[in-house]
């Protein structure tokens, strides 16, 4: 790993990550890991974030709740 690379990953996302109130630094590791799931893993994730996105949007949003 390039010690810039080991910087930027070590030092400054989460330092950027206290700054910002952000978790870039969770995202970073969740895409990294993510790249080298097998496709029956991607699917089903995919799968299970759909059912979130479609139960958030019946009990928020009126036009699909009806």
């Amino acid at each position: 790993m390039l010690l810039r690379n080991w910087f930027t990953e070590k030092i400054i996302l989460p330092g950027s990550d206290l700054l910002l109130s952000q978790n870039i630094s969770k995202q970073l590791n969740f895409l990294i890991e993510s790249q080298w799931w097998s496709e029956n893993k991607l699917q089903e994730f995919q799968n299970e974030r759909l059912k979130l996105l479609i139960n958030h949007a019946y009990e928020n949003v009126p036009y699909y709740n009806e």
